[in-house]
């Protein structure tokens, strides 16, 4: 847990960076600080207190913003006690509409007058895309981008803000915590670009597929996959194997939301169990609870049929007369998710189902398989 980190346990890497980011902002007319960090360097406990450590050595109180590319990353810093949003709700005022000639759902985004921090923190900043990069400088304010120079860059954009060629400092010494675990001795291989062989130990695995029982699919906590092609193949498979009978949402399906709405209370990327269901027109009426806080009730809303089991893109799918309406959310099953949507999320045990994906292009297959690597926090067994 976080609230236990104190800079006494910093690593020589942390105090440099510290040091650096406060010289910055004390007297740098630079208005970006680009810091990035491998896995297991200890960036999240850097960042949350930093509101500490610039405030005393700036010699006043420096109030601080935190935002993430996706409803999951600026979750998964929330449950570190880092106060975080997604950056959309901090810099925009947002609106959707149908489109009636293309049927395409189109998303607005109108800039705030102010953010009202005097830094703002980005994490996750391989994700953000060249449009946002710009809207966030638009303000004024310093910012700081945090994240691993070693993932998968933002889809559809040139600008990779963690590309190592724009890197102010990178983290590099692991943390004593982390420096036994062998998923972060794979990451580190796998960004070296090393040979990965065939091998079983506690917490890492790699091996054929015919070498691994396929009902031992059933005891991970994620799936992960490249195309989403294949993400759809293997829900389907797992749902059969789980003995649901039709393609149809049903009670106990685990599903995972696919864009943000504030009005209705969901998360790109939140994941949830459904524990009631109704079919309506144009899709189900679910009741379900959020994998991520069990304890906080049901919750219940309306999701898109044309969403479920389609390999789509969400924002190619297409409305037909009369079925839009703005609270007919995007849902789908959420055994396998691609490595891109799961990027910024973390979960116990993974199963890698690897199907290729960047066998194009060696450094993108690099980056695919050590983003996917490291979304383990225990256990991770890669099938290829």
């Amino acid at each position: 847990m976080l609230d236990k980190i104190s800079p006494e346990n910093f690593t020589s890497d942390q105090k440099e960076a510290v040091d650096l980011i406060t010289e910055w902002y004390k007297n740098s007319s630079k208005q970006e600080f680009r810091l990035a960090g491998y896995a297991g360097t200890g960036k999240s406990s850097l960042i949350s207190l930093l509101p500490f450590l610039l405030s005393k050595n700036a010699n006043k109180h420096v109030s601080i913003k935190y935002g993430a590319y996706t409803g999951k990353a600026a979750k998964v810093l929330n449950d570190k006690n880092i106060p975080a949003t997604t950056i959309h709700s901090m810099i925009y005022d947002a609106s959707v509409f149908l489109n009636e000639e293309t049927g395409l759902l189109e998303h607005h985004y109108t800039l705030k007058q102010s953010v009202g921090a005097d830094l703002i923190i980005i994490d996750e900043a391989s994700m953000v895309s060249s449009e946002i990069y710009k809207d966030l400088k638009s303000f004024g304010k310093k910012i700081l981008f945090v994240g691993d120079s070693g993932q998968l860059p933002p889809i559809d954009s040139e600008l990779n803000l963690m590309d190592e060629k724009g890197i102010d400092f990178t983290l590099q010494k692991i943390h004593r915590q982390a420096e036994g675990s062998n998923i972060i001795r794979l990451s580190v291989a796998i960004r070296h670009g090393d040979n990965i062989a065939d091998h079983q130990t506690d917490s890492t695995a790699k091996m054929r597929f015919d070498q691994f029982d396929k009902q031992n699919y059933l005891n991970f906590d994620q799936l992960i996959t490249g195309k989403n092609i294949d993400r759809v193949a293997y829900n389907k498979l797992i749902r059969e194997m789980r003995g649901f009978k039709n393609e149809h949402p049903q009670l106990g399906d685990k599903m995972i939301f696919l864009r943000n709405n504030k009005t209705c209370g969901v998360l790109n990327g939140q994941q949830i169990v459904v524990t009631g269901v109704k079919e309506i027109k144009n899709g189900y009426f679910i009741h379900y609870v959020d994998l991520d806080n069990t304890k906080g009730g049901e919750a219940c809303n309306k999701i898109w049929y044309k969403c479920i089991n389609n390999p789509e893109p969400t924002n190619r799918i297409r409305f037909e007369k009369g079925e839009y309406s703005p609270n007919l959310l995007q849902c789908d099953f959420a055994y396998c998710v691609s490595c891109h949507k799961y990027q910024g999320s973390q979960a116990h045990s993974i199963l890698l189902l690897d199907d290729k994906f960047g066998a194009w292009d060696p450094d993108l297959r690099r980056r695919w398989l050590y983003t996917a690597v490291t979304r383990a926090q225990e256990r991770l067994v890669w099938l290829y």
